[in-house]
């Protein structure tokens, strides 16, 4: 047959092909390069509010004692609609709700 080598041919060394099997060989990871981490409104928000928290403790002594939690929603609504924060004074405790802060506030952003 006219199309087959003949076995006699001295074997030619081969180049290696510039693509795999499917044409495929040579692509990057799929995570390359190095994605950033996720940063998520509730990661935004928690660093706001600490960042918030520890000027204010700096700046007034009286709040130093005083701890700052965040809830996510407030237990029932008030006479006044819903509530973004509660003062507990007797425990020293501010508590902010995430929330109806960044919603009512047009805090987020897209």
């Amino acid at each position: 047959m006219a199309w087959r080598r003949s076995r006699s041919a001295p074997a030619r060394s081969r180049r290696p092909a510039r693509h795999g099997r499917h044409g495929r060989v040579g692509r990057s990871p799929v995570v390359r390069p190095p994605l950033p981490p996720l940063d998520t409104r509730i990661d935004r928000f928690d660093l706001t509010v600490g960042t918030a928290a520890e000027f204010l403790r700096s700046a007034w002594e009286e709040l130093r004692d005083v701890s700052f939690e965040i809830g996510d929603m407030p237990p029932a609504t008030d006479a006044d609609g819903i509530p973004r924060w509660a003062v507990l004074t007797d425990q020293k405790r501010i508590i902010l709700y995430r929330v109806p802060l960044e919603r009512l506030s047009h805090l987020h952003r897209n």
